[in-house]
C-alpha cells in the first residue's frame, strides 16, 4: 500500500480554506456540549483606517502573466523575511503593464504596516482562511492567529488556521487575489476593499489577476505549491469526534456502520486513546493491543487516523520531553494545561524534523499505522463553557491543540 505524502493530505482543508474559506457555523469540535459563545480574551489588531494615510506602492512588480508583487516605498524586498508561503520561483521584473488595472497601497508606521487594494463597486470577496460564518466575507474582520476556539460562533474573529489571502470577483466575473506575505498577526479587513493591517515586519502583497476566479486560483496553486492526488479513501466518508474509548466502543462504532451497511472509510481515534495525553504513548487499560485493532478495523476495510498533538507534555521522565529537552528541541512559547506544562518542538528543517521523525516510525510500529503530528499549531482558548470540556479532558485550558490532522493505516 502506498503511503500519504503528509503535507499534501494537510493541503485538503488549507488549500479550500485559503481560497475561499470555510462555511463553519457553530460547528466546532466540542460544539455539542454548548452552544454558548466563547470569550474572547486575547487582543485584536487595532481596525482603525486612516485612508489618507495611504501611499502607493514603491516597488510594483511584474512575476508572470497577471501576476504582481507590490511593497512600500523605501522597503528592501531582498531583506525581507523569506516566504512561507510562496514556493515557485520568482523572476521579478519592476514595472507592470499599463493594463494591469489593481494597486496597492501602503502606510508603514514604527508598530504596524497596512496595505490596502481598492476595489470596484459590486464585486465580492472571498477567503480570509478558516473562519465561521458565510463565504460572502464583505465588510468582514477576521485576525490571523490561530486557536482552538471552543463552542465559536460565526462572528468569532479567527479559528484554527491562518491564511492572509483574499479573493475579489467582479461583476463581470474578473477576479483578482491578494496575498499578504507575512507570518505576523495580521488583520484582514473586507469592509472597504481588501486591507492588511500587520505588527511585524513589513511585508509584500502578492497580487494575482485572471478573467475568473478559476484562473486565479491556479495561479495561486502555481505559486504556492500544488497537492499530491490523496487516496482515493481518503475522499470517503470520516467518522470521527471527541472520542471513542474504550477499544471496544471503537469496535462497535465498526460493526455498526456495517451491519448498518452505512458507507465509511475511515474512523478517527482522538486523544483519549493516550497514556496522560502524552502523545506517543498508549493507553493499556483502555487500547490493549492497537496493532490487532488496526487489523481487525482493516479487516473490515475501515483505515485509521490516530491524532497527534503538536504539544508535548512537559514531564521529566517522559521519554518524548527528555529527548526534546537533551537536544534543546524547543521553542521559548510554553503554555498552561497539561500537568507541568505543554513545550512545542522546533521547526527546524533537519534537526528538530529528525527527532519528530524518529518518533513517528517507532510509534508507527506498535500502532499498526501512519500516525501524522497535526499540522497547523493553535492555542485552545478557555471561554465560558471551559468547566465542561475540562470534565472530559483535563488538558483543556490553555492545551497545546492544532488545526488539523491526518493519518493513513
Amino acid at each position: 500500500m502506498k503511503r500519504l505524502n503528509v503535507i499534501c493530505f494537510l493541503k485538503i482543508p488549507i488549500f479550500l480554506s485559503s481560497v475561499v474559506g470555510l462555511m463553519l457555523i457553530s460547528a466546532g469540535r466540542h460544539s455539542y456540549l454548548s452552544a454558548q459563545k466563547p470569550k474572547f480574551e486575547d487582543r485584536v489588531i487595532d481596525a482603525s483606517f486612516d485612508e489618507k494615510a495611504l501611499r502607493p506602492a514603491g516597488i510594483r512588480q511584474s512575476i508572470g502573466s497577471g501576476m504582481a508583487r507590490f511593497a512600500a516605498e523605501g522597503v528592501d524586498i531582498g531583506s525581507l523575511p523569506a516566504s512561507l508561503a510562496v514556493t515557485a520561483p520568482i523572476r521579478a521584473k519592476n514595472g507592470l503593464p499599463e493594463d494591469f488595472g489593481i494597486e496597492v497601497y501602503f502606510h508603514d508606521a514604527p508598530d504596524d504596516h497596512t496595505a490596502f487594494v481598492p476595489i470596484e463597486p459590486g464585486t465580492s470577496l472571498y477567503g480570509t482562511g478558516e473562519i465561521a460564518g458565510p463565504l460572502l466575507r464583505n465588510g468582514r474582520i477576521t485576525q490571523t492567529w490561530n486557536y482552538d476556539a471552543f463552542a465559536y460562533d460565526k462572528d468569532f474573529p479567527q479559528l484554527y488556521q491562518s491564511h492572509p489571502w483574499a479573493l475579489a470577483v467582479g461583476p463581470d466575473g474578473r477576479a483578482f487575489g491578494a496575498l499578504a506575505d507575512t507570518t505576523y498577526r495580521c488583520l484582514i479587513d473586507l469592509s472597504r476593499g481588501i486591507r492588511f493591517k500587520t505588527e511585524g515586519h513589513p511585508f509584500a502583497v502578492y497580487v494575482l489577476a485572471g478573467r475568473s476566479p478559476q484562473e486565479v486560483l491556479k495561479k495561486l496553486a502555481a505559486s504556492t505549491g500544488t497537492m499530491s492526488l490523496p487516496p482515493r479513501w481518503a475522499l470517503g466518508y470520516h467518522q470521527c469526534r471527541w472520542s471513542y474509548h474504550p477499544e471496544s466502543k471503537v469496535r462497535e462504532i465498526a460493526e455498526e456502520f456495517r451491519r448498518r451497511g452505512i458507507p465509511c472509510d475511515v474512523i478517527w481515534l482522538d486523544i483519549d486513546y493516550m497514556d496522560g495525553f502524552r502523545i506517543f504513548t498508549f493507553d493499556r487499560n483502555q487500547f490493549p493491543n492497537p496493532k490487532a485493532l488496526n487489523a481487525d478495523l482493516r479487516s473490515l476495510r475501515f483505515h485509521t487516523v490516530w491524532m497527534i498533538d503538536p504539544g508535548v507534555k512537559k514531564e521529566p521522565g517522559y521519554f518524548v520531553y527528555d529527548q526534546g529537552s537533551r537536544g534543546d528541541h524547543w521553542v521559548g512559547l510554553q503554555r498552561r494545561g497539561l500537568a507541568g506544562g505543554v513545550r512545542f518542538p522546533g521547526f527546524h528543517p533537519a534537526r528538530d524534523a529528525r527527532l519528530v521523525g524518529r518518533t513517528l516510525r517507532r510509534f508507527h510500529g506498535p500502532g499498526g499505522g501512519r500516525c501524522v503530528e497535526r499540522h497547523e499549531r493553535a492555542v485552545d482558548l478557555p471561554g465560558p463553557n471551559e468547566d465542561h470540556a475540562r470534565g472530559q479532558c483535563p488538558s483543556w485550558r490553555g492545551s497545546a491543540r492544532a488545526g488539523n490532522a491526518c493519518s493513513v493505516s
